[in-house]
């Protein structure tokens, strides 16, 4: 995918204001990537409740089979966190999967916090 697509993809993701349904997280495993695509942008503009559980869900996205999928899921994990971690939705499946390993290890430390916070 050219960058300048996934730019535009970027900028166009916090504009596309769908609003979270009943549902939407079991259609990011729907066979048609476009129903996978618009529950992702359902999920980040909900994103203020249950965010853990939301970034977690965008992270699994990121080995989606299909790339307008991992753009707009890694789209929706910068805008919740501000981070990239390098990861490339076009890149080559394994630096993709180091990418995710990296946000999963992210992930579980948050939780560990999380616990150990009063």
């Amino acid at each position: 995918m050219p960058r300048s697509l996934y730019l535009t993809l970027s900028v166009l993701l916090p504009s596309m204001g769908c609003s979270s349904a009943p549902g939407v997280r079991s259609n990011l495993e729907a066979a048609d990537p476009n129903d996978r695509v618009r529950a992702i942008v359902s999920l980040v503009d909900s994103s203020g409740q249950q965010r853990s559980a939301i970034v977690a869900a965008l992270v699994d996205r990121l080995e989606d089979e299909d790339e307008a999928v991992r753009v707009f899921a890694i789209a929706g994990l910068y805008r919740i966190t501000g981070e990239r971690l390098r990861y490339k939705p076009s890149g080559a499946i394994e630096e993709r999967h180091r990418s995710v390993e990296q946000w999963r290890s992210r992930l579980q430390r948050a939780a560990e916090d999380l616990k150990k916070s009063p």
